[in-house]
Parts: structure tokens; C-alpha cells; sequence
């Protein structure tokens, strides 16, 4: 689960963005019959007056920068990387693997890759025990517009918590 439960953002009224990451051999079949159940769930939650939303992948495609389509809960690719990076901000783990990033110091976020290959051949960390979205050593000046969009959009329906993120994009745009 991501977003404003795991931050100081969270009210009774925010909804639940829960992140569903399958196994990226899962035939195109069994991924469709997977989305049917939260699509369920979500239905269950809005009739007893909870927002859920489920977004279904696995953790190969976000890695190599494949985005879920535009809709009134994904801002589809205008900001991958800040996605990501509220992801690792403010997750909170429901079920299921751990994410790789948490076991990287922030001293070597700039060379991820090269850090998590060493762990794995000297068998620090089991590949196993974790889900890798990939590493973040930045954010790329480009997308800052596209969110900025996105959340002027959003601000709409959400205005303190579009507040909130453009105020943290600015200062990530002023580093």
C-alpha cells in the first residue's frame, strides 16, 4: 500500500492505493483472471464507503519504465519516477516480498545496480526474499512538468494532498 496512509497526508477520507505485483512469467491469461479479484474488491470497498484501487503488475515492467494507463487514479507515464519515489516514501507492506531498495544504503542509491549484483554474487541478500522496482538515484528534470500537470488536475478533487506533493517537487526541482 502507497501514498497518503504513510504519511502525514492520511485523513478518513483518503483512499488506499494498493500496489498488486505478480510474477512477470504469469501467462496473459491468469494476469486477467488475477485483476478480476481486486476489481471485486474494490467494488466491495466502495459499498461500505472505502476508496481502494489496485493496480495490478509485476516489477520487471516498472523497471524497464512501462507505465499502467492514464486514469483518475494513474497519471500513466507523466511521472514514472516520482511514482517510484513515493512508493519508497511511503509504502507500507501489506503481503508479500519486500522491496530491494530497502536494503540499499542511501550512500549507494547512485550505483543501485552495481550494489545489488554484489550483494546477490556474494549471497548478502537472497534475490528471493525481495521484489525489485529498480533503483532511484534521480529524477529527471522533464518529469517534474508532467506531474506538475497531473496534480494541478488532481488538486481538483484533492486539494491539500496536490498541495503537499507540488511543495516536495519544488524542492526536489530546486536540488
Amino acid at each position: 500500500m502507497m501514498g497518503s496512509p504513510g504519511t502525514i497526508a492520511y485523513s478518513r477520507t483518503s483512499d488506499l492505493d494498493m500496489w498488486l505485483c505478480h510474477d512477470p512469467e504469469l501467462e496473459p491469461q491468469a494476469t486477467e483472471q488475477l485483476k478480476e479479484k481486486p476489481l471485486k474488491i474494490e467494488e466491495f470497498a466502495e459499498d461500505i464507503g472505502l476508496e481502494v484501487y489496485f493496480f495490478v503488475f509485476d516489477a520487471e515492467s516498472l523497471t524497464r519504465g512501462e507505465t499502467l494507463p492514464l486514469s483518475n487514479e494513474s497519471s500513466g507515464s507523466s511521472q514514472h519516477y516520482l511514482l517510484l519515489d513515493e512508493f519508497y516514501r511511503s509504502s507500507l507492506l501489506v503481503a508479500g516480498l519486500k522491496p530491494l531498495w530497502w536494503r540499499v544504503p542511501s550512500s549507494r542509491d547512485a550505483d543501485y545496480d552495481d550494489f545489488i549484483r554484489d550483494a546477490f554474487e556474494r549471497r548478502l541478500i537472497d534475490r528471493r526474499d525481495y521484489i525489485d522496482f529498480g533503483g532511484l538515484s534521480s529524477i529527471p528534470a522533464e518529469e517534474f512538468f508532467g506531474a506538475a500537470v497531473w496534480h494541478l488536475y488532481k488538486s481538483i478533487q484533492s486539494p491539500y494532498e496536490s498541495v503537499l506533493k507540488l511543495l516536495l517537487m519544488e524542492a526536489y526541482a530546486a536540488e
